[in-house]
């Protein structure tokens, strides 16, 4: 009787979670993903418009490695 009340006063929560990784991801996609994380991360804190735009340059390198890995998968 509890666990009917409290199911509708608060549902159960559901989850989805994702079969497999994204297989077009290789090691070298992810290490300048990581790359670009840590120049927004400087840019952020030293504000400074030089580390902007390598962070910018680093994240439209990124996509296009995303992009062609995709197209090719």
């Amino acid at each position: 009787m509890f666990l009917s009340v409290a199911d509708q006063h608060a549902p159960p929560k559901t989850k989805r979670v994702r079969q497999k990784a994204s297989p077009w991801l290789t090691r070298d996609i992810t290490a300048l993903i990581i790359k670009g994380d840590r120049a927004k991360s400087n840019a952020q804190k030293r504000n400074d418009s030089n580390l902007w735009l390598e962070y910018k340059s680093l994240r439209n390198q990124v996509n296009k490695e995303i992009k062609n890995a995709k197209k090719y998968f």
